[in-house]
């Protein structure tokens, strides 16, 4: 064991000591407010009576704080980058709404061969939030988990600022432990994409392609009553174990316009995602256009997107007596502005809204309804120690 720790330490020492090392270290304090946190339906009917939103949303103001903090080191041939970032929500009426976040994350990045690169770049990301997301009944997803990927790149430069990349890798997802259930995943994964770039007078434009691969393999854990269990009476606890077999597949087609004398870019896309079920009951559709502007100076900047894509069900009927297969139609909107206060400092304002509309007929029933979820927060972030210029490395 002491081998391999002084043998990494060297391995470490030698890669610091040839490459340039950039650190930045970023902190950011806020003030804002969130609307339906737990993503409840405008009204529901219970014994006839109708709770408007109201009572039904929890909304509540927060102070938030996060921190972001990154390493890199460059060498000639090589990236090796460490990142450690954090965020929390403190809020003053609703305290099953705040929440935690941390992710890790380390990137090493290999130009092996002429016009090729390797990237091995494992991340774990923690969310902790009370509650459940009663959005979804198919499965019984809690708002915290744990997220571990383990993603392997091959890039290959084709020439004429044209990149075909690869990645493929391995995901596992573990939902918090709630109403006696377990649940997890486990997801081989496969992605590809292709991008072009042309340069004219005015403007410098890039087409990608992107189209990715989940298998995931779910897996439950239910607890039952053991007195009602004939089987194993005398068990304290039992627990009885499902699974399904989901397909997910994302296809995007992206073009970016930016400007060669102006700090502007626009992006347009069209966005497709489908899950895959056995017995097609909760396979789905969604498909949409997406916009996205950026425009940035040496004092201020701005940050918007829109996207709006319909999803819909092939055989998921919600409710008695319906034979209209589901369908949703969202709105994903989110904003940000800032303005530089000092060389290290910056105030800063964003927004972000999902509004999510639906034919389910049911009003007596949580699942499946429409939502709105939205949030608005302004604050002050401050660059504690400015990273160097950093090498120009890889695309």
């Amino acid at each position: 064991m002491k081998r391999i720790i002084i043998l990494t330490l060297t391995c470490f020492s030698t890669i610091a000591g040839y490459g340039q090392i950039t650190r930045t270290h970023k902190i950011a304090l806020g003030l804002g407010n969130e609307w339906n946190p737990f993503l409840s339906p405008n009204t529901l009917v219970e014994d006839g009576e109708t709770t408007a939103r109201e009572e039904l949303w929890d909304n509540g103001t927060y102070q938030s704080l996060s921190l972001k903090n990154s390493l890199k080191i460059e060498g000639e041939k090589y990236r090796l980058k460490f990142k450690v970032n954090g965020s929390l929500g403190i809020y003053q009426t609703e305290e099953d709404a705040n929440r935690f976040t941390y992710r890790l994350g380390v990137s090493y990045r290999l130009k092996y061969a002429s016009k090729k690169y390797f990237e091995f770049a494992p991340e774990l990301f923690r969310k902790r939030r009370e509650g459940i997301n009663a959005d979804n009944a198919v499965l019984t997803t809690p708002f915290s988990y744990s997220l571990f990927q383990a993603p392997i790149g091959l890039d290959f430069y084709l020439g004429n600022k044209a990149w075909l990349k690869t990645k493929t890798g391995y995901l596992y997802k573990n939902y918090d432990k709630a109403q006696g259930e377990e649940l997890y995943y486990q997801a081989p994964f496969f992605e590809a994409s292709i991008s072009k770039k042309w340069d004219s007078k005015n403007a410098v434009k890039k087409i990608s392609l992107r189209s990715a691969t989940q298998f995931r393999k779910y897996q439950t854990l239910s607890l039952i009553n053991a007195s009602e269990e004939e089987e194993e009476p005398e068990e304290e606890n039992v627990y009885r174990e499902g699974s399904r077999n989901w397909t997910y597949q994302f296809t995007d087609l992206v073009l970016d316009i930016s400007g060669n004398d102006g700090p502007q870019k626009l992006g347009i896309g069209l966005y497709h995602i489908s899950r895959i079920d056995a017995d097609k009951r909760s396979t789905y559709h969604e498909l949409g256009p997406g916009i996205q502007y950026q425009l940035q100076s040496a004092k201020a900047g701005v940050k918007a997107s829109l996207k709006f894509t319909i999803r819909s069900y092939q055989r998921l009927a919600p409710g008695s007596d319906n034979d209209v297969p589901l369908q949703y139609e969202y709105i994903r909107a989110n904003i940000e502005l800032y303005h530089a206060l000092s060389k290290q400092s910056q105030i800063y304002s964003k927004g972000n809204i999902v509004n999510r509309t639906s034919n389910n007929p049911n009003q007596e029933s949580l699942s499946f309804r429409e939502y709105f979820n939205g949030y608005a927060e302004i604050g002050i972030r401050w660059t504690l120690l400015k990273p160097n210029p950093p090498l120009l490395y890889g695309p």
